[in-house]
């Protein structure tokens, strides 16, 4: 039970992405000013380098995903504060690098000499990387894509998308849905309860295998009355493939994200590896210098993902659990290198500096020793 066009009412895009936002991303909620506050403290140019020697032989991956877009109401990563958090990388001499690089040095082992950080980007919004190119063009940080090969060709757009658009084009205050015996309700009748409502139903479709979510969907629809396009919405919109090819050429990376987005542990077999091994072709047969890294969407993945990752020739996947690969500790041994963790993208240009000085890692040895 779940207790944009012109009129969007949404006050910020849905988060089953990663994105922290306002009501949940970091589930607690925005960036107290005490919270930045000990942050600041903490990832300063004076203390940042204790943890650095504690945690050494660390990368940090960081995800992003869709940047804030106040002409739609979407919400997302603050362009200002990722200039503030790449200007001081720089300023600190962290070693910022691409993901092949990186996943090279952990499958060899070679090691990481300096503190070193890899930005990566999910799904292929064009809002996106409107917002962002310039700013990690001007800091010369590399950055890779993974990009959802379908929607990108306008062949699907993504499924929680079409949720909220089902939603706040109905212009009704609530919908019932009965759908395989239960009963759905979303409350529409603030911005408020509709975002949690959206939310919901987005967690809830995680959980149901990928055919039987897009039956929803379609039921939703029906019951709201709302047809759905075929291609997304321009605030919904994907890069093309003209716009990926100059990105490159620009020194931006792309990688394979699946073809439809869906959560692979939820398909079956034949789509399973279908979204992997086509998506992966289909960005080879597009690009010059295709990144033969996928990520995995949503981050969930299994032992069947890993091994169809393998067998598609990738030589590594990213997953959304947060924690640091190392080279020194033989974490990507075997088919570890196809469940690379990354962090998401934090709140404040403070707590990035923070995970990317390696707190994280040390983080539960002060918590135990705070607790004596």
């Amino acid at each position: 039970m779940l207790d944009k066009t012109d009129n969007l009412r949404v006050s910020r895009h849905l988060n089953v992405s990663g994105i922290p936002g306002p009501m949940d991303g970091n589930p607690h909620g925005p960036v107290t000013t005490a919270k930045r506050a000990i942050a600041r403290t903490l990832s300063s140019r004076w203390v940042a380098p204790a943890w650095a020697a504690i945690a050494r032989d660390r990368v940090a991956f960081l995800t992003l995903h869709r940047f804030a877009e106040p002409e739609n109401r979407v919400y997302g990563h603050d362009p200002a504060g990722l200039r503030v958090a790449l200007e001081r990388l720089r300023r600190e001499r962290y070693d910022l690098i691409g993901v092949e690089e990186a996943v090279h040095r952990l499958i060899e082992g070679t090691g990481f000499r300096r503190r070193s950080v890899v930005f990566t980007m999910d799904d292929g919004y064009r809002g996106a990387l409107d917002r962002c190119a310039d700013i990690f063009l001007a800091y010369d940080c590399p950055l890779t894509v993974f990009l959802t090969t379908g929607f990108i060709d306008g062949t699907c757009w993504f499924w929680w998308d079409q949720i909220e658009y089902i939603c706040l084009m109905s212009g009704r205050r609530s919908l019932d849905v009965e759908f395989d015996g239960e009963a759905i309700h979303l409350d529409l009748s603030s911005d408020r309860t509709t975002t949690l409502s959206l939310l919901e139903a987005c967690d809830w479709c995680k959980s149901l295998a990928d055919d039987r979510k897009w039956r929803f969907i379609r039921c939703l629809a029906q019951v709201a009355e709302v047809a759905v396009p075929d291609q997304a919405p321009t605030h919904y919109a994907p890069l093309s493939w003209s716009e990926i090819r100059e990105l490159e050429r620009r020194g931006f990376f792309f990688g394979p994200h699946t073809v439809t987005h869906p959560i692979l542990p939820q398909t079956h077999d034949e789509q399973a590896e279908r979204e992997i091994k086509d998506s992966w072709s289909r960005v080879q047969l597009e690009l010059q210098r295709p990144v033969s890294v996928l990520s995995y969407p949503n981050g969930a993945y299994g032992a069947r993902e890993t091994k169809l990752v393998a067998a598609s020739g990738l030589t590594g996947a990213v997953t959304t659990r947060p924690a640091y690969p190392t080279s020194a500790s033989n974490d990507l041994g075997g088919d570890l290198r196809f469940e690379i963790p990354r962090f998401s993208y934090p709140e404040s240009p403070e707590l990035a500096m923070l995970i990317a000085s390696g707190f994280r890692d040390i983080r539960p040895t002060l918590n135990a020793f705070a607790a004596r």
